[in-house]
């Protein structure tokens, strides 16, 4: 065992301590200071040994904050990316297999899936059960909230999808109590005794110790109140900009919003009275700009990475191949906001050189005075409702924030600053309400 030394440097409720060897069986955490000796919540057969438990470890024992150790974590567990490997990993365990968990967990690059297998060993008095790390399910980073609206996360639908068929195959019971969106305040199949409902979706949580949240319903639905909150009081939420080219001699434009965050440094907002403004740049103007996007372009894509969706994660990505001073790159757009913005950089930059060429001029349209309100109206025109809805569905949508009088209002402003068209009891958002996005 080698010379035992008293547990040290566990002073932070952000420390946790590794036990044994760098293997997924083998790490454990828990928040310190707790004076006694535990059980990890999302690993329940692993040792947790806080401060003051008066433990001695042995000589080796390393000391990691929390962020190191599910880093740690999520590259050293088998990735599970298709049902083959995890029935692979189930047929491994050499007992009875009763529960498949799946449970959510994260670091600093995103949320991940961690499935554990409970299992049946022994006979009689020497009868127990077991708890085996699978490995873990994830598709990259943490962007899933993008354009205000949370997609499908395929994480947890290949896992449904999965744990129905490992259930139907051994027989047993599929756990998986947050299957809609991450959730890490879910109990673990052992821990469901402690859990409670939450009032506003019904998923069984273990309630929050802060003092700063709500102890009866989860942290998504906590959001969602907030969210309608802010619905109804209708607050500032920002002014919408965005450009368009005009080539030369034509009535065509070409719209590209990504590259108004250089130019609006040179209009004072404040100086613009009117609710809908357009400024125009000329080919000159726009020409000063070009050396600044290129550096840009330049320092972000010394540090480019291929996207890691690999095997069946793949088919979830969206990616693109863009040519730059002689090499081709590949981006993913989907979950990977890195690849996002340098290829809207690039393609910015493309355009710029088509502009300078053609002698094209940019204006820059701003629309002064958005709500919080107007930006879910548009979001959910653009992104959920494809472009068009009508005005029946934003009623039965938001029924349980707003009047119908308030909503009427709030499309009919939208219509007026131009964002959407109205005909009879139909709309779709313009140009301009997707600029503004």
């Amino acid at each position: 065992m080698g010379k035992f030394l008293p547990l040290k440097e566990a002073q932070t409720a952000s420390t946790a301590v590794v036990v044994g060897d760098y293997s997924a069986s083998t790490y454990t955490y828990h928040k310190f200071p707790q004076p006694r000796l535990g059980m990890c919540p999302h690993f329940p057969l692993l040792q947790v040994f806080c401060e003051g438990s008066k433990t001695r470890l042995s000589e080796g024992v390393k000391v990691l904050n929390i962020f190191e150790l599910t880093s740690i974590l999520s590259t050293t567990m088998p990735s599970i990316t298709s049902f083959e490997i995890l029935d692979s990993e189930i047929q491994k365990v050499a007992g009875q297999p009763t529960v498949l968990e799946a449970l959510w967990d994260g670091d600093t690059q995103g949320w991940f899936l961690i499935l554990n297998l409970y299992f049946k060993t022994g006979k009689f008095f020497w009868k127990r059960e077991t708890i085996k790390h699978l490995g873990i399910v994830s598709f990259g980073g943490d962007m899933r909230l993008f354009n205000g609206q949370v997609p499908l996360w395929p994480e947890a639908e290949l896992t449904k999808e999965w744990g129905q068929k490992v259930a139907e195959k051994y027989g047993l019971t599929f756990y998986f109590p947050s299957d809609k969106e991450p959730d890490d305040n879910c109990p673990s199949w052992t821990q469901r005794h402690l859990a409670i409902q939450c009032a506003d979706c019904g998923k069984s949580i273990i309630p929050t110790t802060s003092i700063y949240l709500p102890k009866d319903i989860c942290y998504s639905c906590h959001l969602t109140r907030e969210r309608n909150e802010r619905i109804k009081r209708n607050e500032f939420y920002k002014d919408g900009i965005y450009g368009t080219y005009q080539a030369k001699d034509s009535l065509t434009s070409e719209n590209d919003s990504f590259i108004s965050q250089y130019l609006n440094e040179l209009v004072n907002l404040t100086d613009l009275k009117d609710e809908i403004n357009v400024v125009i740049f000329s080919n000159v103007q726009l020409m000063e700009l070009k050396g600044k996007l290129y550096s840009d372009i330049k320092s972000t894509i010394a540090n480019y990475q291929k996207s890691n969706l690999n095997g069946e994660r793949r088919k979830f990505g969206s990616f693109e191949l863009i040519k730059f001073e002689g090499n081709e790159y590949e981006f993913e757009h989907q979950f990977n906001e890195n690849h996002r913005a340098l290829s809207y950089l690039i393609h910015s930059y493309q355009t710029f050189e088509k502009a300078e060429l053609e002698g094209w001029t940019y204006s820059l349209h701003i629309i002064k005075g958005l709500t919080n309100r107007d930006d879910l109206f548009l979001r959910f025109i653009n992104f959920v409702a494809k472009g068009s809805t009508s005005i029946k569905e934003i009623n039965q949508r938001y029924v349980a924030v707003l009047t119908e009088l308030e909503i009427l209002d709030t499309l009919k402003k939208l219509e007026r600053l131009g964002c959407i068209e109205i005909s009879n009891e139909n709309l779709k958002i313009t140009s301009s309400g997707k600029g503004v996005l």
